[in-house]
């Protein structure tokens, strides 16, 4: 006799998250592991595993991973998928500044990123190596092809300023911890540390608060992503609030005073006009801001467009004005105090062009108090804020406080059954229209697909809501039938066939009692 022949094994086929949501959908529908396989051609082992992940595919979904993308073996770590999206935002702005960055720099970035998430979101142990095969199947993923991502920086200067620390996120203190313009924000996801008391003032609660939350953990991460012992020296003002206990917190750290009074003389940021370029770089961004929106016809005038600036648009302009001070500039502001570490001896160009450049945006807006504006009126201007508050400042700020609430609770914003609903319509309206006015059925049907791909992320949180909402009328309704009552419920009619008494929600059977509302 013959021995029998090797068994013919299913080819292994990778399958895309979209097919995997419509064998979801299906199998809740009601069609066993057997009847999906056939129609999938799948084996039924590979329809009841993706039923087992169920939760983990949606949440690849809802946190908008390309349906297009295939899985061949497990779901991606979720934590990895939220990485490669802040990602994708960095090198962005990255290309949009016309920065050159290496496959060795976005790696980094990308440990750092996944190490930081890690940390406050837990989850997730696995480790993270940012290898180079991660790395081409990322820009694969996120279609970043026509983004150059360079080798190695030849530059000399590059390399010697990539040696210093990057910086710290700037403290911003405000008067009020909840402003209404940062309402619907998280305040740990802003670009600054955001902290607030009743004056604006740094205090020392404010100082220990940053060094311990802040410093210490950006030190260390840093030290550790350039592989360096976590040995730190803090030099700080010798101002009369600060606690004099920070030299004890961590015995990594060194904390140094500068002798009293001579901040002007010795502070690096007060020196290579650190600070003067800063805020000459923040009202260069406001004045262009302004001019932008007063530009054409039936916009607002500057005075309307400068009653609407609010907090958090002065947020967006400290982050982003602080991100523009050069490496030389922060190089070179150790001049007075650590001259072997400088290498840029003369920074004041930059400052130069930056208020020139204010100079030359406040002619082009026009009118009064700008279209004679001089060097001499910037530099008064940004001395000015070194002025002691006069009177009328004083008086201003407590109408300010009386005019606004101190305290707004902050709502996070949230998407609502009726909003999604909405949403949705308005993406099948927008669908339809390239259907009716494209005379290419073939374009407007690649439209129509794209843009169902896009919103798919919203579709699934839409349809969790509702099972959601399905599953609690279930049960409400479920316990009432329960419930002896005087309802004109028939008492000899049957009571178990349809309602199960064990804890469960079958979604299929809620979908029909379902009331109409908003969560």
């Amino acid at each position: 006799s013959s021995l029998p022949g090797p068994s013919m094994k299913r080819k292994r086929t990778a399958l895309t998250l979209e097919v995997k949501l419509e064998i979801l959908r299906r199998a809740e529908a009601g069609e066993g592991p057997a009847a999906l396989g056939r129609a999938f051609n799948l084996g039924e082992s590979t329809i009841r595993a993706i039923n087992k992940n169920s939760a983990k595919i949606r949440s690849s979904v809802m946190h908008s991973t390309p349906l297009s993308a295939k899985k061949t073996t497990r779901v991606r770590n979720p934590l990895l998928e939220k990485m490669e999206k802040m990602l994708v935002v960095w090198v962005e702005d990255q290309y949009q500044k016309k920065i050159h960055i290496s496959s060795s720099a976005t790696r980094a970035k990308a440990m750092e990123l996944y190490e930081r998430l890690q940390q406050e979101e837990g989850g997730s142990q696995e480790s993270f190596l940012a290898s180079k095969g991660w790395f081409d199947k990322f820009i694969n993923r996120q279609n970043l092809h026509s983004i150059k991502v360079t080798g190695e920086s030849a530059s000399a200067d590059r390399e010697a300023a990539a040696k210093f620390p990057e910086e710290l996120h700037a403290i911003t203190v405000n008067r009020s911890l909840n402003p209404r313009a940062l309402k619907g924000l998280s305040r740990n996801m802003l670009p600054v540390h955001w902290t607030a008391n009743k004056m604006a003032w740094m205090t020392g609660q404010i100082m220990e608060d940053w060094f311990t939350q802040h410093f210490l953990v950006e030190s260390e991460r840093y030290c550790r992503k350039e592989n360096l012992a976590f040995k730190v020296l803090l030099i700080l003002d010798n101002a009369p609030g600060y606690p004099k206990h920070l030299a004890n917190i961590n015995p990594n750290v060194r904390v140094l005073l500068l002798p009293p009074n001579t901040a002007s003389l010795l502070q690096p940021l007060d020196q290579g006009g650190v600070v003067s370029t800063f805020k000459a770089y923040y009202l260069r961004r406001t004045i262009s801001q302004l001019l932008e929106g007063t530009d054409g016809p039936d916009k607002p005038t500057v005075r309307d467009c400068w009653k609407a600036y609010n907090i958090r648009d002065a947020i967006n302009n400290i982050k982003s004005s602080w991100d523009d001070v050069k490496q030389s500039t922060m190089n070179c502001a150790w001049n007075a105090i650590w001259k072997e570490c400088v290498i840029y001896l003369n920074c004041f160009p930059e400052m130069s062009t930056a208020v020139q450049d204010v100079v030359d945006l406040g002619r082009e807006l026009g009118g009064e108090g700008f279209s004679d504006m001089r060097e001499d009126d910037v530099l008064e201007l940004l001395d000015s804020y070194n002025e002691e508050l006069t009177v009328d400042d004083l008086m201003s700020i407590a109408a300010a406080d009386e005019a606004e609430e101190q305290e707004v609770v902050l709502n996070v914003k949230d998407m609502t059954s009726k909003k999604l609903t909405y949403f949705l319509s308005q993406a099948d309206a927008l669908a339809q229209t390239a259907m009716d006015m494209d005379p290419s059925l073939e374009r407007s049907l690649q439209f129509k697909r794209a843009l169902n791909s896009i919103i798919a992320p919203y579709k699934e949180v839409h349809a969790q809501k509702q099972r959601a909402k399905q599953c609690t009328m279930f049960q409400f309704l479920r316990l009432r039938f329960a419930t002896p009552s005087t309802s004109t419920i028939d008492p000899a009619g049957p009571s178990t066939s349809t309602i199960d008494p064990a804890p469960t929600c079958s979604t299929s059977t809620a979908s029909q009692l379902l009331l109409a509302g908003d969560d």
